[in-house]
């Protein structure tokens, strides 16, 4: 599909990759509306675009507000999740509702709106430890965090509701994402915080491999999922399928 003139919501769009997202779609001459509750998103992140764009405060726990934000939408792009590892591990229900509740009612907000289509944020944590590597979409799925299972419960959601109702369901795995606007918390901004701070970097190990990869990759990935149709219910990995060490990282 053509972008110019869609209606097209993001949720998730303060955020680090959402708001990316948001500038791209722009430029393409899209609509954009973006639903963020601000919690680990930030109304800074829109400042280059903020005539352009229509911003609601909004939660996707908020059935109703998911509802509204939707009306009149031609796509919805659903960047909004919880995130945080230590997060899932103190808090699973609080993970469970944001990562699968919220994209559900993403779901049956895009079901009651006549939406066609959903491009979502999952994540390569549904796999759990590598057994096969580099790890392709066929490969088991054991989560060995809670997160990862609540991102596979939402997958299956999204499966549920094509196949129920002819949604178009395009779920993207992200491995490692990294570049301007990622928060304090992954290893690559520990280490840059360390490094402006004249400190050197803290590696447990380091030898651990991680598939780390550039925002705007993963939002031309997100572009073409929602320029092509047809997809039906698809999973797609977005990644480099290139393992850097943490080492070699630092």
């Amino acid at each position: 599909m053509s972008f110019e003139g869609k209606t097209i919501l993001v949720t998730g769009g303060a955020g680090f990759i959402g708001s990316t997202i948001v500038d791209a779609l722009v430029r393409l001459g899209a609509r954009v509306r973006v639903l963020d509750n601000l919690t680990s998103g930030f109304s800074a992140n829109l400042d280059g675009v903020r005539d352009d764009v229509e911003v609601i405060e909004g939660d996707i726990l908020d059935a109703e507000a998911v509802a509204s934000a939707a009306r009149g939408a031609d796509l919805i792009s659903h960047q909004a999740a919880q995130l945080e590892i230590t997060t899932c591990i103190d808090a699973p229900v609080e993970d469970l509702r944001s990562n699968t509740e919220g994209t559900l009612n993403v779901l049956e907000a895009a079901r009651h709106n006549d939406v066609p289509k959903i491009v979502w944020a999952s994540s390569a944590c549904v796999y759990g430890q590598a057994v096969t590597v580099p790890e392709h979409e066929t490969h088991q799925q054991v989560p060995n965090w809670p997160y990862g299972i609540s991102k596979l419960a939402a997958e299956h959601y999204a499966r549920i509701y094509h196949e129920y109702y002819g949604l178009e369901t395009v779920a993207l795995r992200y491995s490692i994402v990294y570049g301007p606007r990622e928060w304090y918390g992954r290893v690559l901004t520990a280490f840059l915080r360390r490094a402006l701070a004249g400190d050197p970097p803290v590696i447990w190990g380091g030898t651990q491999l991680r598939d780390f990869v550039y925002v705007d990759d993963v939002v031309s990935a997100n572009l073409a999922a929602m320029e092509h149709d047809g997809l039906g219910n698809s999973v797609f990995n977005v990644s480099t399928g290139r393992g850097t060490s943490i080492r070699e990282l630092a």
